[in-house]
């Protein structure tokens, strides 16, 4: 009778990773070791960055990529220390390496600047906001370029930057974006974008 509790109780205890997926059959993947949980940033990962992609994970079937050629914009949120601000700096450091004549950035670290403040000395680098009060300047600049890009696409009747083959992109990059949430302001500049 124990030796059969120790074995339910092992088993109860085991973690178990459950993959479920429907192609016209339901399927169900049950593995019994854990996916990493350790994401190596290296030159052999930039090197598959291609485009406007950026690596942001990695799955059973491989890297997972963002193209932000396919979807403008991003969306980090979790719990505090898990990586969001990592990640971002990734993400910079990934254009700034692969599309370094055609990526801008207006950053805002609301973190005081600690966290980009090593990129600020970037040509890439358009502004660095620290605080709510210099956030919505940049806000501002950010706007200003997109309105020209837009009636730049008007003009020469396209419809988006991909189609004018235009090859810079511009990013705006918000570390710790609750902290502006209470400025309209700012909020009705970032909907704008």
């Amino acid at each position: 009778v124990a030796q059969i509790q120790g074995l339910v109780t092992k088993k109860r205890n085991q973690h178990k990773e459950i993959e479920i997926e429907f192609d016209g059959a339901l399927k169900f993947r049950v593995y019994t070791e854990e996916l990493t949980n350790r994401f190596d940033y290296d030159l052999e990962l930039l090197s598959k960055a291609i485009g406007w992609k950026v690596p942001v994970g990695i799955s059973r079937k491989g890297l997972v990529f963002h193209d932000f050629e396919k979807e403008y914009n991003l969306i980090v949120a979790g719990s505090p220390g898990y990586g969001k601000t990592v990640f971002l700096k990734n993400a910079i450091t990934t254009f700034v390496a692969k599309q370094t004549r055609n990526v801008n950035f207006f950053l805002i670290d609301l973190k005081g600047g600690l966290a980009f403040n090593r990129f600020k000395g970037l040509e890439q680098v358009q502004g660095l906001a620290k605080n709510p009060r210099e956030a919505l300047a940049i806000l501002t600049e950010a706007q200003k370029k997109m309105n020209e890009q837009i009636e730049y696409l008007l003009q020469n009747s396209f419809e988006d930057v991909a189609e004018s083959g235009f090859p810079e992109r511009y990013f705006v990059v918000i570390d710790e974006a609750a902290d502006i949430v209470h400025v309209k302001e700012c909020q009705e500049i970032i909907e704008d974008i």
